[in-house]
């Protein structure tokens, strides 16, 4: 069971995670960031980094995260993958209209985001980055010598603690009031955009997850987010202790801010940008985009986000009412469908294009 109260939750805003921020703080010292990162950019499989000739606490920080806990379970591991390799194309749907705006609603997060310059330009470069992590730590083959899962996690954990170390160098943030950069707690809320919250959009579109799918991907994901340096304290394989820690979660964080609104306005633009190439005629009617995703994110979170309701919001609601079933030829499951497989598609064009490399400022 997760402790979800506010005196846990407060302690956690001023945890980070030391392994990977000796990592960074070390290599500024001694100089040797900026070759160091070159190096690590080059690399994208499994154990084909030479860390030895590095100090100490590169060493550690490889070794620690170059092996699966103790407590993982390689045959959920590989129900979790399958359950990712059925329903890749809704999941990358629920990244897009739900995950993604989901961690912009943490308004000390998306302040973050803010500090690093990762808002509004980025906005397609941090929606790849997001989908290639996704599918390489989620691959059947992500743990195995020929996959990419350690790796990717390796770049994008030493990322978050570049992105710490730049933000508090700049002088510009306040740890009292907003905690630490990229702390724990934020890392707990995004684990959970990626794997519970998903789990209940996919629900939500009329995707049926059968329970030992759904603690699975779990467990899938529980495991992931362990090696990304959250603290064990915060991870469950269970529904319910997921539902209790969003819901904490959410009191706390989510209320509106100009980054958040600012990325979420950047994303939807994107969005309805890359659906004019549908051919669906419904994808490209206006105001489809932010419809999708408020039904998705539901009222309170989409108000947070101004994200605007229109005349397509209580169409597809009354679509919904229709038909329990979302078998018909106009149902909300259709136009998910086709709203899936374009993105899908957009995004495995860049596949493979991102390294991942390690920010050289702010």
């Amino acid at each position: 069971m997760i402790n979800c109260s506010t005196s846990f939750l407060d302690q956690q805003r001023l945890q980070t995670d030391p392994l990977a921020d000796r990592v960074i703080t070390q290599l500024f010292q001694e100089n040797s960031f900026h070759a160091f990162n070159e190096k690590l950019r080059k690399t994208t499989r499994n154990h084909a980094f030479d860390y030895t000739q590095y100090n100490d606490n590169v060493q550690e920080y490889f070794v620690k995260t170059s092996t699966l806990p103790a407590w993982a379970d390689l045959n959920l591991l590989k129900k979790g993958s399958q359950f990712f390799d059925k329903q890749s194309e809704n999941i990358i749907l629920m990244l897009s209209f739900l995950s993604l705006p989901y961690c912009y609603a943490n308004a000390k997060g998306a302040k973050v985001l803010n500090a690093s310059q990762r808002i509004e330009n980025q906005t397609k470069k941090r929606l790849y980055e997001t989908a290639q992590y996704i599918f390489d730590v989620s691959r059947a083959n992500a743990f195995e010598d020929k996959g990419n899962g350690f790796t990717s996690i390796q770049k994008v954990r030493l990322m978050h603690a570049a992105i710490r170390f730049y933000v508090k160098k700049s002088g510009h943030w306040n740890t009292e009031i907003e905690g630490e950069p990229v702390n724990q707690e934020d890392l707990a809320m995004t684990h959970l955009s990626f794997s519970f919250v998903v789990l209940q959009g996919l629900r939500k579109i009329g995707v049926s997850i059968a329970k030992e799918e759904a603690k699975a991907y779990l467990h899938l994901w529980k495991v992931i987010s362990y090696l990304m340096g959250v603290e064990e304290a915060l991870l469950s394989e269970e529904e319910l202790d997921c539902y209790k820690l969003d819901q904490a979660i959410q009191k706390r964080q989510f209320v509106k801010s100009t980054e958040g609104i600012a990325l979420t306005r950047s994303l939807l633009t994107f969005l309805e940008e890359s659906l004019q190439e549908a051919q669906n005629p419904l994808l490209t009617f206006q105001g489809f985009v932010p419809s999708y995703a408020r039904f998705v994110l539901g009222d309170r979170l989409a108000d947070i986000l101004e994200v605007s309701p229109s005349n397509w919001t209580s169409n597809l609601l009354a679509v919904l009412k229709l038909s329990n079933s979302f078998k018909s030829v106009f149902s909300f499951e259709k136009i998910s469908d086709a709203n899936s497989k374009l993105l899908l598609h957009t995004i495995q064009k860049e596949e493979g294009k991102t390294d991942f490399a390690l920010p050289k400022g702010i």
